[in-house]
């Protein structure tokens, strides 16, 4: 079963039953407003949930950086290391999240889509018409919640990996300060000679 029709396979259909079976009209007509604005929100979903992850990123960075005096002492050379490819992460987290609620240009109803002179004379043909409509409308509103969901699960993979990285740290930290593994990390190299 095919999954999304394009413009003529749309069209087709609705040509494909009689002209007074409105009922059928009606139901199609009112399924496609449903969708209209099942997709409307979702794209409002999404942007607000990349929003939220940017912001997430974004104090992320900003507490690493503020408070660089303060945890940079507690930790290894290779832990400092650790916090800044958390902090990269966390980077790269903002700006999936940024792309994902930058704003986008959506097919939306044309006045000619709305008062389409070639179907005024006969309600059924209109309706029909504004089917037509409906579905360009959320074949691309649906192409832009799919670009959206991708730019924000991204998003949010980065900032799980900057999270693991900052419990990597954190430990590291918590070693160090208790002198749980000194051998490891304060080992001299025998003189030659």
């Amino acid at each position: 079963m095919k999954v999304n029709f394009d413009e003529k396979e749309v069209n087709d259909r609705l040509s494909s039953y009689a002209d007074k079976d409105v009922p059928v009209t009606d139901e199609l007509y009112d399924f496609g407003k449903m969708l209209v604005s099942e997709f409307v929100d979702r794209v409002h979903h999404l942007d607000s949930k990349a929003a939220t992850l940017a912001g997430y990123s974004t104090g992320i960075v900003a507490l690493l950086v503020s408070t660089f005096s303060f945890w940079k002492p507690a930790l290894h050379l290779w832990g400092v290391g650790i916090v800044f490819a958390a902090a990269l992460s966390a980077v790269c987290s903002a700006g999936f999240s940024l792309w994902a609620a930058s704003i986008f240009k959506f097919k939306w109803f044309s006045d000619d889509e709305w008062l389409s002179e070639d179907y005024l004379d006969d309600a059924e043909s209109l309706r029909r018409y504004h089917i037509l409509a409906m579905h360009n409308v959320i074949e691309s509103h649906r192409d832009i919640a799919r670009f959206k969901s991708r730019c924000i699960r991204w998003s949010q993979r980065a900032l799980a990996v900057s999270a693991f990285l900052l419990m990597v740290a954190l430990t590291d930290a918590v070693c160090k300060g208790t002198g749980v593994y000194p051998h490891i990390m304060h080992f001299s190299l025998p003189y030659p000679g």
